[in-house]
This record gives C-alpha cells, structure tokens and sequence, in this order.
C-alpha cells in the first residue's frame, strides 16, 4: 500500500493535458473579449471624431469666408482632428483608428454637411466596423435632433444600400445587417446644421 502511494505522486499525462486545455479556451475567451472591446474603443473614437466635423462646423458657420469647404481645401484642417493626417492625394484625411479616408464637404449657404468614411488600400470596410459605426453615428446623430441621413453602401456601383433618416425612429437591424453582411465600401452621413 505505501508503495502505491509513492508512485501516484503528481498529475498524469492526460490530466496535465485538460488542465493545459482548459487554461487555453480561457486565455483564448479573454483574448476574443478584449479584440472586441478594443474595436469597440476605435468605433467609438472614430464616431466622436466624425460627429467634431460635425460640430465644428456648426461652430465655425458664420465664420465660414467660402459657401463651400471641401476635404481637399487648404482650410479643411481647422475641421479635422488633429490626430488626422492629410493625405498625399491632398483630397482626403486619413483617420487612425482603422487608416480609412475621410473626405467631407461642408455647404454653408445651405447648412449642409457630407462626411464619407471610406477604406483606403482596401476595396471594403470590415462588415463588424460597418455596422458599429453606422450604428454609432445613428445614435450620436439622434442626439442632435437635425434633419439628415446615415447611409452605408455595399457595392461600388452604389446598389445595396442602407439609407436610416436621421430621426425617423424607424432603425431596421436586420435591413442593416444583411447590406453590410461581412463588408461595405463606404460609410456617410448628410446633415444639416
């Protein structure tokens, strides 16, 4: 009996083996948990940098010399975010939560506002970024209670789209879900300020 108590001293192959295991599925759930919340964190930056434009623009409209203020106009800059840089096409910013440009147009006699969020270098967004940021800027752009509109489109032709009226209260999840599935090309908001 002592003898057998002497050999059955640590843990077996195969329960050494479930242990690893097992502490593998949980560094690999924390792991997954924190890429989420991560993403989470860059959408959200990405909508409250948006929304600035937004803002600075309704700040800056009756100081606006030109009726019209483009991405591409030496004055653009005082709208951006200063994390954003310019891009080298000199049409476009580039944002650095995700590196998709970002090209605006900012209408003051007409108090309107186009933001375009765009990929650059790749043909789409990320399908799960897609539909966070749209449904980000729905919420944030609700908030301001302007007429306007939140549209994602899947195609580069322009076909399957996603078009919410900002306010409308008819915000349809299964409509967005199945345009932006696993991508979209291009995400914008219209706005009147």
């Amino acid at each position: 009996m002592d003898r057998l108590k002497s050999i059955r001293r640590g843990f077996s192959l195969i329960e050494s083996a479930i242990v690893l295991g097992v502490v593998g599925l949980v560094v690999a759930g924390i792991w997954v948990a924190a890429a989420n919340m991560y993403e989470n964190k860059k959408v959200d930056d990405l909508v409250s940098e948006t929304m600035s434009i937004f803002y600075k623009a309704q700040e800056l409209y009756p100081r606006i010399v030109d009726d019209v203020v483009e991405s591409g106009d030496p004055a653009a800059s005082i709208f951006v975010p200063d994390t954003w840089r310019k891009m080298p096409s000199n049409s476009f910013f580039e944002e650095p939560n995700f590196g998709h440009t970002v090209s605006f147009n900012i209408n003051a006699s007409t108090h309107y506002i186009r933001v375009d969020i765009a990929p650059y270098g790749l043909d789409y967004v990320k399908g799960s970024v897609c539909i966070k940021l749209t449904k980000g800027l729905i919420r944030a752009l609700d908030a301001v209670k302007l007429p306007g509109a939140v549209q994602i489109v899947r195609a580069h032709n322009g076909s399957d789209t996603y078009t919410y009226q900002i306010n409308s209260g008819n915000f349809n999840y299964q409509a967005l879900d199945s345009v932006a599935q696993n991508r979209c090309q291009i995400v914008l908001f219209e706005r009147y300020f």
